[in-house]
């Protein structure tokens, strides 16, 4: 390999890096998410460029190093602005909510309770749930099997209704969108009170 092939072949990598971490940045951005190992691409590849400019393998292999952690080792978490959580906290629960025209929610039915996934291109502000029979108003749970009650789900990912009670003949969620103060309901019912061996799906 040639003085002049190894600096642009690097410099191309870092390059193609970059733009693939601003596309990611954005798209997480618009779900309402952030990586805060994300910072580390850009510094990572700074690094690079610097070790190139000064003939240094060491900063190049460090910058590559944290441009990798960056991108492949994630820490996603949900991001907060000031107007969503207004939303959020300025909910009220006798506040008319409409279904909506589109689904948002899927239900996933199994023997011993549900789930339910945004399917939604944004993310949700959940803001209780009951069933159909009660008057309650539960708070939707994280399902990585802590129970942590939770208030926003991202696209695509999912929550637990608990505590479920059995029998059970359907479910209300209450909900917003990211970045709209319309409430809406999510709203489900069935006949039978078992659900035998397979899961149901419901949206």
């Amino acid at each position: 390999m040639t003085e002049l092939t190894y600096p642009l072949l690097v410099s191309t990598v870092a390059v193609v890096m970059l733009v693939w971490w601003a596309v990611r940045t954005v798209r997480l951005r618009r779900s309402s998410l952030v990586n805060r190992r994300g910072f580390l691409v850009p510094l990572g590849i700074a690094l690079l460029w610097s070790g190139l400019l000064a003939d240094n393998v060491a900063l190049i292999g460090s910058g590559f190093a944290l441009a990798l952690i960056g991108e492949y080792w994630p820490d996603l978490k949900v991001r907060r602005t000031r107007k969503t959580t207004e939303i959020v906290h300025a909910f009220p629960r006798w506040q008319r909510a409409q279904e909506p025209q589109r689904p948002d929610i899927e239900l996933h039915l199994e023997e011993t309770g549900a789930r339910v996934k945004n399917i939604g291109p944004g993310t949700l502000f959940l803001h209780g749930w009951s069933p159909a029979d009660q008057n309650g108003w539960l708070m939707l749970r994280a399902d990585d099997g802590s129970g942590t009650p939770i208030k926003a789900l991202p696209s695509g990912q999912w929550a637990r209704l608990s505590p479920w009670t059995i029998p059970n003949r359907g479910v209300r969620v209450w909900y917003t969108r990211s970045e709209e103060a319309q409430p809406y309901l999510f709203r489900a019912d069935w006949q039978d009170v078992t659900m035998g061996s397979k899961a149901r799906v419901l949206n």
